[in-house]
């Protein structure tokens, strides 16, 4: 077998056992993953050690400190609870941005950093036309863990991130059903939706009481 046989190989090994985690994730098992986090309460160091057990495969493999040439750093035991607090912030801060031009900037800049090694730039040929399937296969791919699947796939639902804006909910992060959504569910939207009727009437009641009280007398007067 040649070497470019044997490259094209690995690279379709390293592929096809990729694309079978990114199968196993699943959006349903991401989207848990993120709604679990967000509203995870981040002082109860018992939930965030549920978490990670309900969650494993799912959670930070490595943390690659934001300096020249460093080198990577082995999330441990003893670690995982405080990375998986600061990650929730990150998310937290990218979920309520206002826009979503914002939110996009936001989880591309974590994607960044999660993948950053502080290595310098490649140089790259300017005759290359091909994929390069070597530096892909010793480089890029054995980044890729569950928790990298896990920030592209907010990506998808950057649209769609809520923050509930019912001040006794106890879990208001949420993803929406559809982009008009505001509230997480009809329980949390009701107090709201009460206030908006009462404010209405205080407004609107006496003009519509009167409206209604002429179109019965007119009504009565036309049976005569």
């Amino acid at each position: 077998m040649s070497q470019q046989d044997t490259t094209r190989s690995m690279y379709s090994s390293t592929t096809e056992s990729l694309n079978t985690l990114a199968r196993s994730l699943g959006s349903r098992r991401a989207d848990s993953f993120l709604h679990e986090l967000l509203n995870l309460r981040v002082e109860d160091e018992k939930a965030i050690a549920r978490f990670c057990r309900r969650f494993e495969g799912l959670t930070p493999t490595r943390l690659f400190l934001a300096t020249k040439k460093s080198a990577p750093l082995i999330i441990k035991a003893d670690l995982k609870l405080p990375m998986v607090t600061q990650l929730r912030m990150c998310l937290a801060e990218a979920w309520r941005a206002p826009t979503v031009l914002a939110r996009e900037v936001s989880i591309l800049q974590l994607v960044g950093i999660y993948l950053y090694t502080g290595e310098e730039p490649r140089r790259l040929d300017s005759r290359v036309v091909y994929y390069n399937e070597k530096y892909w296969d010793e480089e890029i791919a054995s980044r890729v863990d569950g928790f990298l699947l896990v920030l592209l796939r907010t990506l998808h639902i950057v649209d769609r991130m809520r923050y509930c804006p019912n001040p006794e909910c106890a879990a208001p992060y949420f993803i929406a059903r559809r982009r008009s959504q505001k509230y997480c569910s009809d329980v949390c939207a009701l107090p709201a939706q009460r206030e908006f009727k009462r404010q209405w009437w205080n407004e609107h009641g006496t003009g519509w009481r009167k409206t209604r009280a002429g179109a019965r007398k007119s009504k009565r007067k036309r049976g005569k």
